[in-house]
């Protein structure tokens, strides 16, 4: 069985992709902020929720293949958690006492004038 493509979907998920490239990178901003800011703040956010939509129109097509999908994005989630959060659990301060020299008392005198 083949997959139906969708080519006006695919067409557009290229220029999307090189959009959220160009959100990333400010491609216009040497030649002129207000040319950057139309590109990077106003057509280029379209992108992002583009994927969303395509996602969903892809993906909760069929009750079994969400299913399917929700429990492999979960186990791949939760394993990224068991991996990140180990590092970024706050660990006790062990203070470490170190002794100050101070050049007024460091045995030297200096001639008064």
């Amino acid at each position: 069985m083949s997959a139906r493509r969708y080519r006006g979907i695919d067409l557009f998920r290229i220029a999307a992709a090189l959009l959220v490239v160009a959100i990333h990178t400010s491609p216009l901003a040497s030649y002129s902020a207000t040319a950057d800011f139309i590109l990077t703040r106003e057509i280029a956010r379209t992108a992002v929720p583009f994927f969303f939509m395509a996602s969903g129109f892809f993906v909760l097509g069929d009750a079994r293949r969400t299913r399917a999908f929700l429990k492999k994005s979960s186990i791949i989630y939760l394993a990224c958690i068991a991996l990140y959060l180990p590092p970024q659990t706050p660990r006790p301060r062990r203070r470490i006492y170190t002794r100050r020299s101070n050049p007024a008392s460091s045995g030297r005198v200096s001639p008064s004038a």
